[in-house]
């Protein structure tokens, strides 16, 4: 995905340093505790539905945004399952950008529409059980929210 207009200025003034950005994140549930994860398909990594917010968006829109981009649906925003930052959601990119993500993470749901990945950020969409999603190769950022939320305690 292009750089929006606000990230590109901060990278013209400071670089690849790393720059701290709001983003959101959501713990999709299909009612039967399976959460929607996301491969990626240059690391081919699994990773929970989300990204940053843009400038002039609220983070609930940011997050519905992202699940029509990434996963062709519409969802609703049950609620807040975690607001986490610092080193451990730090992301080096491929071009050697560093963000530093404080993010939102929403629980939700579908409400509209049949899940379909964009096949540029998204490669393949799976439903997985707790369990079954700390088994995955998955991206940092998603294994250390799993950790946060005490995933790795799931018998």
């Amino acid at each position: 995905m292009p750089l929006s207009p606000y990230v590109a200025k901060l990278r013209q003034a400071f670089g690849h340093e790393p720059i701290q950005l709001p983003g959101v994140s959501a713990l999709i549930s299909d009612g039967h505790d399976r959460v929607l994860l996301g491969r990626e398909p240059l690391t081919e990594q699994w990773c929970v539905i989300g990204g940053a917010v843009e400038l002039g968006e609220s983070p609930s829109e940011a997050m519905l945004r992202e699940a029509r981009e990434e996963c062709r649906v519409e969802i609703e925003l049950s609620g807040i399952a975690a607001v986490v930052g610092g080193p451990r959601y730090q992301v080096v990119y491929d071009n050697g950008d560093v963000v530093e993500y404080v993010a939102i993470v929403y629980d939700a749901v579908i409400v509209e529409g049949s899940i379909e990945p964009d096949g540029s950020e998204i490669a393949e969409l799976r439903w997985f059980t707790k369990q079954e999603a700390l088994g995955l190769d998955l991206i940092p950022f998603a294994r250390n929210l799993f950790e946060d939320l005490n995933w790795n305690l799931v018998a």
